[in-house]
């Protein structure tokens, strides 16, 4: 059915959900608002841990290069996904049209109208929702019962005058393919630029001191569009992660050996939304909640404390780090780095 397709189109369109096994679509059987409820609780924890994840492997030491000097890093940044996060409580009193009849432990609790799905990353197992008018059930999405979110990066970093070390990363868009009827596209796309500064040189009484101190700021935004067919000519899925991190490095070169620690914030935000005219009902008439009738806005804030160590042989230099924040990642990659 075409309500059976609009958000799982989306949703395994994504390069990181290639196999999610759920149908969230199923749940447009209820009512667009039902929907949304359920929509925000399954997809919020995905969308909170690429806000996370797009913030780490910006740097390895805090000490930026010389004028001209440069490094092209690549990193994979695992974010690792809390436990409280693989599972969703639903109300029924919050929903419309439907109800959760069997949960993740097989039965909704008596006199609750309460019980658990999974989440994105929670367990496989089937739940079901009986249709008030109807008492036909549905299926709920079932999670891909996955512990971290793998968000890889490719970074430059070149140096300036004063002290300043210009970070960049890009990924042109990507044409993600066409249907055979040439409707259906999806384009996916990445950017982000940094700036490290070394502010010590800047204090008197520690500019001397046998370590560096640099402050820091990043923002990186990623977007995915697809194609959905059943929205008309307009039907599209969209999601985009603007994610921003401050903090303050401090790292000191021990030969081949560089720790290094950071303390600072994580502002991200993450939207999903279903553009496009739907005809749920299938009555031929569409709606006002049935055009555009999806959207999602989910933050990703909060303080960050990250450790880790280089070694750097000749050009050549590995890194591994581990970020404490409310979604815990880490950072492990390699790079060229001249001077």
């Amino acid at each position: 059915m075409k309500k059976n397709r609009l958000l799982v189109a989306l949703i395994m369109s994504m390069p990181f959900a290639v196999a999610a096994q759920g149908d969230i679509g199923e749940l447009f059987n209820g009512s667009v608002s039902d929907a949304k409820y359920l929509g925000e609780g399954y997809l919020s924890p995905m969308m909170k841990a690429v806000g996370y994840g797009l913030n780490q492997g910006w740097y390895n030491t805090a000490k930026p290069h010389k004028i001209a000097g440069f490094d092209l890093t690549i990193s994979a940044n695992p974010v690792f996904i809390p436990s409280s996060e693989k599972l969703f409580n639903v109300d029924n009193s919050k929903l419309t049209n439907m109800d959760l009849t069997q949960d993740v432990s097989g039965a909704v609790t008596p006199g609750t109208g309460k019980g658990n799905i999974p989440t994105f990353f929670g367990t496989d197992k089937q739940t079901t929702f009986t249709i008030r008018e109807s008492g036909s059930t549905v299926h709920g999405p079932e999670g891909i019962d996955l512990a971290l979110l793998p968000v890889p990066t490719l970074h430059l970093g070149f140096g300036l005058p004063k002290g300043f070390d210009l970070k960049v990363r890009f990924i042109p868009t990507i044409n993600l393919g066409k249907a055979s009827n040439g409707d259906i596209d999806g384009k996916f796309g990445l950017w982000g630029v940094g700036i490290m500064h070394d502010f010590k040189q800047w204090i008197p009484g520690i500019k001397q001191l046998p370590f560096d101190l640099s402050a820091f700021a990043g923002y990186t935004k990623m977007t995915l569009n697809v194609g959905i067919e059943e929205g008309g000519a307009n039907g599209k899925g969209e999601f985009s992660s603007a994610a921003t991190t401050i903090q303050v490095i401090i790292s000191k070169k021990l030969s081949v050996l560089t720790p290094y620690a950071a303390v600072g914030v994580n502002m991200g935000t993450t939207k999903l939304g279903i553009k496009g005219t739907y005809d749920f009902n299938d009555d031929g008439n569409i709606s006002a909640n049935e055009r555009d009738p999806f959207s999602l806005n989910v933050k990703s804030n909060g303080p960050r404390l990250t450790g880790g160590i280089r070694l750097k042989f000749g050009p050549i230099a590995f890194h591994g780090d581990y970020t404490l924040a409310k979604y815990r990642s880490a950072s492990v990659g390699f790079g060229i780095n001249i001077r």
